[in-house]
């Protein structure tokens, strides 16, 4: 994420200083040896010259002032928003562990690797699973497990915290992280877990299959595998 090239990466304002530069040049150069064709053509030759080295002197400016402290800051920031991006995919992680794990009973999992859950895979797992069912995250003041209710919105919540300091940090995005972020944060799947804690919506769906939040957690899954590929591709370094 960090940009590659030293100088602002606006097309039209580095071809503007380009054709300032060099007009400056060709009038340094060649102005004195070239007659005026019209009686306004020294007049309109010294305010293209002088227009044109302040835009010189502006695009230095800015280049100093703005964009050189712009980009340290970025530098500085950018190892904060990839450990939030890792939370936010461990998160992701794990769930999508915890689903694998109850279709194929493999206790052994290699936590290394996302598991790449089809659609078909979740409703299989989905329809035999309850969210009163017993979940794999130990609340350890209770001394038991969570069910799935309380799972689902803890991983939720949890997600949802790391989205809002990255969405903070705003300034600092670039358009393609911040667009598959913004999916994020308005995925279906965060905001069912608000649902999850209303009791009476607890009470009509605590003993059914959770086939009714399949939609939900294949599109949050398909969108947080965008962002893991999008962070393998550009946030190595910081991984």
């Amino acid at each position: 994420m960090i940009p590659k090239k030293i100088f602002p990466q606006n097309i039209y304002l580095n071809l503007a200083l380009i054709f300032s530069i060099s007009s400056v040049i060709l009038v340094g150069l060649f102005s004195s040896n070239i007659p005026s064709i019209v009686s306004w053509g020294q007049k309109y030759e010294d305010l293209h010259f002088n227009l044109s080295v302040s835009f010189i002197s502006s695009y230095i400016f800015y280049f100093i002032v703005v964009h050189l402290k712009e980009r340290k800051d970025f530098q500085y920031t950018l190892p904060y928003i990839s450990g939030l991006t890792n939370k936010v995919l461990s998160e992701h992680k794990s769930l999508m562990i915890s689903l694998d794990q109850r279709l194929t009973g493999n206790k052994n999992y290699n936590t290394a690797i996302t598991p790449q859950l089809r659609e078909e895979d979740l409703y299989k797992i989905l329809s035999n699973l309850a969210l009163a069912d017993e979940a794999p995250l130990l609340l350890a003041t209770e001394n038991r497990n969570t069910n799935w209710r309380e799972y689902i919105i803890f991983r939720c919540e949890e997600t949802r915290a790391s989205i809002e300091k990255i969405i903070s940090l705003t300034l600092f995005l670039q358009s393609e992280y911040a667009h598959i972020i913004l999916k994020l944060e308005s995925c279906s799947l965060l905001k069912t877990s608000d649902n999850l804690k209303s009791p009476a919506f607890v009470q009509m769906v605590n003993n059914s299959g959770m086939n009714f939040l399949l939609n939900d957690f294949y599109k949050y899954h398909i969108i947080c595998l965008e962002l893991e590929d999008y962070k393998n591709k550009n946030m190595t370094v910081f991984a």
